[in-house]
């Protein structure tokens, strides 16, 4: 066990014979920069495991049956890259969940679609590999810097070899970009405030739950900043911003600033304690061609135990319009849901053409960008895009 070094006092100072012991500078754990060749080490473990998970252990072009949240992240970003800024800067999808899913995503995904050329789900695997390898590397770093390089090692190589990261990281969902910019946010403090502060508010344009995640971080960061001698504000101030303009974007689109979370409450908490997730309000569901039965049992699920939702999201181009096709599908399970055009899909995009429940999702892209722009406050858009929509998947 190494002791540090004692000082000498004054008396042995003034003493001709005795020798002085002058203190050394103990460094606390990672106070130096990482080393390199570690942390590529960790790097290209993380990278080369999710590679060979990806290319030669499954399939690049399935997620996994029945993991079709994948291929709904995939088709917001190719209806939002099919349809353009037409109608605004904005997301596109057949349900509407583009705003209960943030936008990072989806985004992503875009600017490689025009970047490469392919609209592949192969490319929208790739985002979330790379960040999930992001991640491991800013594990290592991260340990580095407050346990040690023995630390740093052990938790590097975790996470870059752990299955169900790996699993994870290569499925196409947004969970690793939000796990990496919360991390990213960590490191980033205490020199770089605002950017922290920033990444923390993209984070919770990613996943939901960094909502809560950037929450906590910033009250710890207000608590402990004082004992590391920085300031609070540029990082307080960074989160802000980022969230500010994140819930004024909500406020406008849906009416409701926390609309992901909210939603998230009501279909995943109140789901917990036996209600299905419904709150107390109305729900409008259209439904095309309902089979005998569905309506009246539709009627009284609604009835029974309604959803709440607001009168900018129930106008929602995407749940008036291309939200139609679907609907189907939404009276075969009978949940109401928001704006009535969820539906969960039970298989993927590449056999959708041949499914009568849904509308091949180019034809409904070219359907969707000869569409008008949001509807007025009567509705009338909505109905007539809902004609054309149930007479364009009909053919």
């Amino acid at each position: 066990m190494r002791l540090l070094p004692r000082l000498a006092d004054e008396n042995e100072l003034d003493h001709p014979g005795w020798p002085v012991i002058r203190a050394e500078r103990v460094e606390a754990p990672g106070t130096g920069p990482p080393p390199i060749g570690w942390l590529g080490a960790i790097t290209g473990t993380a990278l080369i495991a999710r590679l060979t998970y990806l290319f030669l252990v499954g399939d690049p072009e399935n997620a996994g049956d029945g993991f079709t949240d994948a291929y709904h992240h995939w088709q917001i970003a190719y209806l939002t890259k099919e349809v353009g800024l037409a109608h605004g800067p904005r997301l596109w999808d057949m349900r509407g969940w583009e705003y209960f899913w943030g936008p990072v995503h989806p985004l992503l995904m875009d600017a490689l679609f025009f970047a490469t050329g392919s609209t592949d789900l192969v490319v929208a695997r790739m985002i979330s590999l790379l960040f999930g390898t992001f991640a491991a590397a800013l594990i290592f770093l991260l340990c580095h810097r407050y346990w040690g390089l023995g630390v740093a090692v052990v938790a590097g190589a975790f996470a870059a070899l752990s299955p169900p990261a790996i699993f994870n990281d290569t499925a196409g969902l947004p969970e690793p970009i939000a796990i990496a910019l919360t991390l990213l946010g960590i490191w980033l403090t205490p020199r770089r405030g605002f950017w922290a502060g920033v990444a923390w508010a993209v984070a919770a344009m990613a996943r939901v739950e960094a909502w809560l995640f950037g929450a906590g971080l910033v009250v710890a960061w207000l608590i402990g900043a004082g004992k590391l001698g920085a300031s609070r504000a540029p990082l307080v101030i960074g989160w802000l911003l980022g969230m500010g303009l994140y819930s004024k974007f909500l406020l406008d689109q849906t009416g409701n600033p926390i609309y992901p979370l909210y939603v998230n409450f009501q279909f995943v908490g109140l789901a917990a304690q036996g209600t299905g997730g419904q709150a107390s309000a109305h729900v409008r569901v259209r439904l095309l061609s309902p089979q005998p039965g569905h309506l009246s049992a539709l009627r009284d699920r609604v009835e029974g135990a309604p959803v709440r939702v607001s009168a900018r999201l129930r106008r929602h181009p995407a749940c008036g319009r291309a939200g139609e096709v679907a609907a189907r599908a939404q009276a075969r399970h009978a949940t109401p849901e928001v704006g009535g055009c969820r539906d969960r899909p039970r298989r993927r995009p590449a056999a959708v053409d041949s499914d009568p429940e849904h509308v091949h999702l180019d034809r409904a892209a070219v359907h969707l960008r000869g569409l008008p722009g949001p509807p007025d406050r009567d509705g009338a858009q909505p109905a007539r895009a809902s004609r054309r929509g149930a007479e364009h998947a009909r053919r």
